[in-house]
């Protein structure tokens, strides 16, 4: 979906054409790095030889699919060569539950803001903290929708490093389906749905919360 980074455009993908690649690191260095890491978990003499012994024969059984790799990579200009296959295996065909374990997913401390009485089973603090919620998601998922979030970047010195912005146009407006073997998604148009999913006591309501503009309702 690397077109709808040139649809929305604004900021948030405005290095994204300029990010370097995703780098295939050499056989050399892979071995050079592996080894004295895996070294001091070997339990035995004979399994530190054994180590050594692999990593010198490793470059000649590995040098084929080194130079698939690097073909896929020539091949896969628009996108990184190891995107689908983290999609995939990493994602989309991972059977534990989501949450936690796949999916990112949000723990809200107390707002201090929302006035409160005392009473701790008092329902309207939670309608009060729900609505802060929304209404604070809804200003977010703007500036996401329309491109007007500042690319993230990283480092103390300028300029900054930025960070590739790919993952922010699933955020909102996408979709999870669940199918046998391996789950597929779906991103639609932000323009044209404006409610959000309430659950309130086992049951499940659609609530408006956007208007045609895409600003969040006085709530």
């Amino acid at each position: 979906e690397a077109h709808l980074e040139d649809l929305i455009g604004g900021p948030l993908y405005s290095y994204q054409k300029t990010l370097p690649r995703l780098p295939i690191p050499s056989i050399e260095d892979t071995i050079s790095r592996f080894l004295p890491t895996a070294l001091p978990l070997a339990e035995s003499a004979e399994e530190a030889n054994s180590l050594k012994d692999a990593c010198k024969v490793f470059p000649a059984q590995a040098e084929k699919l080194h130079r698939r790799l690097i073909h896929r990579k020539e091949e896969m200009d628009k996108s990184s060569w190891l995107q689908l296959w983290w999609n995939t295996a990493g994602y989309l065909q991972v059977r534990d539950p989501v949450v936690v374990n796949v999916s990112y997913f949000f723990h809200f401390k107390d707002d201090g803001t929302i006035p409160f009485n005392g009473d701790d089973n008092d329902w309207s603090l939670g309608v009060k903290r729900a609505s802060s919620i929304l209404h604070s998601a809804a200003e977010f998922r703007k500036s996401i929708c329309t491109g007007s979030y500042p690319q993230v970047t990283i480092g103390r010195k300028e300029p900054k490093t930025p960070l590739c912005s790919v993952a922010y146009k699933y955020m909102f407006n996408a979709c999870r389906i669940p199918r046998r073997g391996q789950d597929t998604y779906r991103i639609y148009d932000p323009s044209q749905f404006k409610h959000c999913i309430v659950a309130c006591k086992g049951n499940f309501f659609t609530v408006d919360f956007l208007d045609d503009n895409g600003n969040p309702l006085p709530l």
